[in-house]
């Protein structure tokens, strides 16, 4: 392929055979941030890997990939085990490594404690059994210019978890395969497997691998050491997530020890015991120190370009995300506090990061659903922030995997965004709410929510709208709506109290099965039959339910314009579909949909969404989206495997109208300034308890409180099973709002006693809008 070589232009002999994509993107950052930090607003790179494989000092091992050799010799190549110092430089590994043989590594450093003047420079590996360079129990190694390249499990690979100070710098990893044969996490593996964040890495690459580029697996015991460095990496066009971090929780002065080790006793040539650990550090009591990633560059990733795992006061600084699936996930946090430029930005944080949902990878299929996933947690602040192009879903995507219905409510925090090129339009919108209150925003200074005069002095509070609902309502109507619904906890009725705002069990069949039908058969239709016949659906419409085996309802056409619809005579609550093919077909089934509903039964409305269905005749698909009332439901295929034929059903509850839809209205429960979170950390779970004792005192406040409905002491309001106590309601003064500058008084829940009239519907945020200005 390369003819000549001038400088840093390279002249080939022939097209490539695949497409490159090379831009150069903008970032769009406000003047200010680039007189103050030049290097923030170079453009962000989306170009190809190119690594050198060849040099002139050359190990190779044996090739018998062909079947050639003697049975068992595939992927039986040459390794190399250390056990005290070595360097290599400019040397070329080809056919290195022995598959699925435990510690039989192309390059092994085993077990040399200190050692800074073992070094990997400039070396290349390729076509590699089993990893790339191993670390195992050496510290203060140094691996740079490297380029791994087709290899078989993890790549650079940190064994222990115990390695510490070692240095990774300007190493290239691409095409990492996956094995079954060696660790579990060999099934998903990673071009940079690291145990320990307190390592170096910096301008390194990866790319290409099968699931992740870099892969924070923590090891337990590691999970507190500071982290070192991690600076200006790339990961790109991996199967799953760019840079995985898994619980990195940093603790201030916690560094390994050199005389922490790690052994594996045998007990025979074939049972191994335990890892054993000693003189670990033991830091899980210190303050949390502050952990920056710093300039992450991530592009092309199908899942994530990064995500966080239950981890501490990570920095995500400087981030580029391009067309990544989702730009960032956060996927729960271990946190102290609220960060602000006020106490150092001490918490989780997202800063001066830009998210790029629209690039040359999206002509091939690269699309961005959410630019930031949020977390189950409080404390989570994204600052200075710039949103460039139309996502799918959302720029904001609250309340990610292990959060649902039944518990939400959680705060975010917001600063100084930007938006540009139609992101956080009503096309494109800020905010992807996936049911009402699941969270709430706080915005500082208007950014996100409205470049209004009170947003930008105060504040303002963005909270998830609803079809049918006024803005703001805070109104005696929906507080009466949910008292006559209410029982008391104390006698026992409701022993597993809503958490869902309103919603209760709202995971139900509303149309059901044929052994048990929550929808009469002549309430479900279709646009057309496959020739008007009766074993296609006409007139026998319990062919579409989902546990009919025989034939199902299948379309007289194969267009677009057809459908499948519910009516329910009166408003329902809808939040999902669930789908199967036909079930005595083996090639008929719905492969893509949208959804419309009716809220009175004459005007239809479509979810922006289209739906992924089935891939076979018989497994169920479940797609949920945020919760609709409607009085009818369609379901208009979009694409299909031969025919349009298919069964369905929709998951919802009946609408009992009981909506806690406030503009959230009491920061906290006691004069203690305790919130529901405190409260029910103080009873332990007992809800009896928490019942006699707290709601017959404060019931009346905690009735009123945005967590209350949501994420905690539902004991005492909120949801259909309202605890509606018979008490003298509190007229004591509410005490001042805290001050947005003062991160110890804003709680989880901190609403600041806002007004009805205080809030109103803003276009591009897909909800309310209220402001501390009142």
């Amino acid at each position: 392929y390369v003819k000549a070589v001038d400088g840093a232009i390279v002249t080939l002999d022939r097209p490539l055979v695949y497409r490159h994509v090379a831009e150069e993107l903008d970032p769009l950052l406000p003047t200010e941030h680039c007189q103050e930090h030049p290097e923030l607003c170079l453009k962000t790179q989306v170009r190809a890997e190119v690594g050198l494989l060849t040099r002139n000092i050359q190990v190779r091992g044996s090739n018998f990939e062909d079947g050639s050799g003697m049975a068992g010799s595939e992927g039986f190549g040459a390794h190399l085990m250390h056990a005290e110092q070595a360097q290599y430089t400019y040397v070329e590994f080809h056919w290195m490594g022995q598959a699925f043989q435990m510690g039989r590594y192309p390059l092994h450093f085993h077990l040399t404690g200190l050692n800074p003047n073992a070094q990997v420079v400039g070396c290349s590996l390729h076509r590699t059994f089993n990893r790339g360079i191993t670390v195992h129990g050496t510290h203060q190694a140094t691996l740079k210019d490297n380029v791994l390249y087709n290899h078989l499990s993890h790549g650079y690979f940190i064994e222990d978890g115990n390695e510490h100070d070692n240095v990774f710098e300007n190493n290239l990893g691409m095409m990492t395969h996956r094995s079954f044969a060696m660790l579990n996490s060999d099934q998903t593996p990673a071009t940079f497997w690291i145990r320990n964040p307190s390592n170096y890495f910096r301008n390194n690459h990866a790319a290409g691998s099968a699931a992740f580029g870099f892969w924070f697996d923590t090891l337990s015991e590691a999970m507190h050491t500071l982290q070192r460095q991690f600076e200006n990496n790339t990961a790109h066009s991996n199967g799953d997530t760019g840079v995985w971090v898994d619980l990195v929780d940093s603790r201030q002065d916690c560094r390994a020890p050199d005389t922490w080790t790690v052994s594996v006793p045998f007990r025979d040539s074939d049972a191994i015991t335990a890892a054993v650990h000693e003189n670990p550090p033991a830091c899980g009591a210190a303050p949390r120190a502050n952990i920056p990633f710093l300039s992450t560059t991530t592009w092309g990733n199908a899942e994530q370009g990064v995500t966080s795992f239950e981890s501490g006061h990570l920095h995500f600084i400087n981030h580029r995300s391009v067309s990544d699936g989702v730009g960032i996930l956060v996927w729960g946090v271990q946190s102290d506090n609220w960060p602000d430029e006020t106490n150092g930005w001490y918490g989780p944080t997202i800063l001066n990061s830009v998210y790029h949902s629209v690039s040359q990878l999206t002509e091939v299929g690269f699309r961005t659903s959410c630019s930031i996933r949020l977390p189950w947690d409080d404390t989570l602040h994204v600052s200075g922030t710039q949103f460039i192009g139309q996502v799918a879903m959302g720029h904001f995507c609250p309340c990610h995997q292990g959060c649902n219905a039944e518990e939400g409510g959680y705060q975010h925090r917001t600063s100084k965004l930007g938006w540009h090129e139609g992101a956080g339009t009503a096309a494109s919108h800020r905010v992807r709410w996936p049911w009402p209150m699941a969270a709430f925003f706080f915005d500082l200074d208007g950014t996100l929510t409205e470049d209004s005069q009170d947003c930008q002095a105060y504040g303002c509070y963005l909270h998830s709208g609803f079809e049918g609902q006024a803005a703001g309502m805070l109104s005696n109507q929906v507080e009466q709506a949910g008292d006559r619904g209410g029982v008391s906890l104390a006698q026992g009725v409701a022993a597993a109290p809503s958490r869902s705002g309103g919603y209760g069990d709202c995971s139900q069949p509303l149309v059901g099965l044929m052994s048990s039908k929550k929808l009469a058969d002549e309430r479900i239709t279709a646009s057309s039959y496959w020739r008007n016949r009766g074993d296609h659906g006409y007139g026998q419409m319990w062919r579409s339910r989902l546990d009919n085996q025989e034939t199902t309802w299948c379309a007289n056409t194969n267009d677009v314009n057809q459908y499948l619809q519910w009516d329910f005579e009166v408003l329902q609550v809808v939040r999902g579909v669930q789908t199967k093919g036909r079930a005595n077909h083996h090639l008929h089934w719905v492969k893509t949909y949208r959804i419309s509903y009716s809220p009175d039964g004459k005007t239809w409305k479509q979810l922006p969404e289209e739906f992924e269905g089935n891939w076979d005749q018989n497994t169920m698909h479940e797609n949920g989206f945020m919760p609709i009332r409607a009085m009818a439901i369609r379901l208009h295929p979009v694409t299909w495997s031969h025919h349009i034929c298919m069964r369905a059903d929709l998951v919802g509850c009946f609408d009992t109208h009981n909506m806690t839809f406030t503009c959230l209205n009491r920061a906290y429960l006691n004069e203690d300034d305790e919130d529901c979170q405190d409260i029910e950390r103080r009873y332990s779970g007992d809800l009896a308890l928490m019942s006699s004792d707290f709601c017959q005192r404060h019931g009346a406040v905690a009735k009123h409180t945005a967590l209350s409905a949501n994420m905690a002491c539902c004991v005492c309001g909120g949801g259909e099973r309202r605890w509606a106590p018979q008490v003298e309601v509190d007229t004591t003064p509410a005490k001042p709002p805290p001050s947005p500058q003062d991160p110890k008084k804003i709680l989880p829940g901190g609403t600041a006693y806002l007004p009805p009239e205080a809030c109103h519907m803003v276009d591009g945020t897909g909800g309310i809008v209220c402001s501390r200005s009142v």
